[in-house]
């Protein structure tokens, strides 16, 4: 036997009106086939039909229980139904989970899941859309701008008193010319004189700029040992783009500008070059660095030697060829080492 059949031609008290702003009436509530009949209780005429697989119950667990026929595919009619009885109420409840087919269960669950998922998408594109922007955004800007940005950065280290650039005739030429026996695509080598901190070995701006602490200087006897750190930073630089670290400080406004005026203000740079100098080292890709020694030529060993940094170098192996000529001369390593002296 259905919970439908059960209940057939069952009957109880309720208090019924046709709208929000009728008065209510005690009506006589039946069970039929497939409705619930609404009738007066005292003329004995129906007043109302409702569907019983429409009918939802407003307040669960509470008394009297107010029923409304609500039709998904009608607009209310503002009808509400209370009931007291309890045998009544109970008959409904079963009756009304018995209407609810699997069907109409999945589907509600599937529109669950849709909301679910939609909701997740919505706060993933929120979340991932100031990344993505970033992301176009590097992607675009000309080297000259890139340039440009670095430059504001080693000012607003030096307008701060974060450090000083060393820049003299003699040690530029030098760092030229130490770049260009490194890196296919020379960056510019610029020698900072921090003011405070323990020291950062080197960093890398927008710009292909590539920073090196001049205590590290002091530290190394070599130009060998000096372009270890400058093999392993140029690694680095080609694996985390040096423009999104600055436009992830500077904040999606500022990107935004970027993207569509082509300008950044100086200021969305302050404060970035002090994090950039007391930021741990990123890894360094063994096989990236080993690569780039192999086609230097130059020993492991010297590019190792006097390394005290955050994060030692990885072992490496022997170039399959070895160079035989000096990186650069000693006088050209004496006028980098006292770059920062004068």
């Amino acid at each position: 036997m259905t919970a439908l059949e059960r209940y057939q031609r069952l009957e109880g008290p309720g208090l019924w009106a046709a709208d929000a702003d009728a008065q209510r009436r005690d009506v006589v509530v039946r069970f039929g086939e497939a409705s619930l009949v609404i009738v007066d209780d005292r003329s004995d005429m129906v007043l109302s039909h409702w569907s019983l697989a429409a009918i939802r119950r407003v307040n669960p667990g509470e008394t009297p229980a107010r029923f409304v026929p609500h039709d998904t595919s009608a607009p209310r009619t503002g009808e509400v139904l209370e009931i007291e009885d309890a045998l009544l109420v109970d008959a409904l409840d079963t009756v009304l989970t018995a209407l609810q087919s699997p069907h109409r269960r999945r589907a509600r669950g599937r529109r669950i899941a849709l909301a679910l998922a939609g909701l997740a998408m919505l706060v993933a594109a929120v979340l991932g859309l100031p990344e993505i922007l970033r992301q176009h955004t590097a992607g675009v800007v000309p080297m000259a701008k890139r340039i440009q940005i670095g430059q504001m950065i080693v000012e607003d280290m030096r307008d701060s008193g974060i450090a000083r650039a060393c820049v003299t005739p003699a040690g530029t030429a030098a760092l030229t010319l130490l770049a260009s026996q490194l890196f296919d695509t020379p960056p510019r080598l610029l020698v900072l004189e921090a003011r405070s901190g323990p020291g950062f070995a080197t960093a890398h701006l927008p710009g292909r700029v590539l920073l090196i602490d001049a205590r590290l200087l002091n530290r190394l006897d070599s130009p060998d040992a000096l372009a270890g750190h400058l093999l392993a930073e140029g690694v680095r630089s080609a694996a985390n783009d040096p423009l999104l670290a600055v436009l992830r400080h500077a904040g999606t406004r500022t990107t935004f500008r970027l993207l569509t005026q082509g300008e950044m203000a100086p200021q969305a740079v302050a404060g970035y070059g002090a994090r950039l100098l007391s930021a741990r080292p990123e890894p360094v890709d063994p096989q990236a660095l080993q690569a780039r020694i192999d086609r230097t030529g130059l020993d492991p060993t010297a590019l190792n030697a006097g390394i005290d940094t955050p994060e030692p170098l990885p072992e490496l192996q022997p170039p399959p060829a070895p160079r035989m000529e000096p990186l650069i001369t000693d006088g050209d390593w004496l006028r980098i080492q006292s770059l920062c002296d004068g």
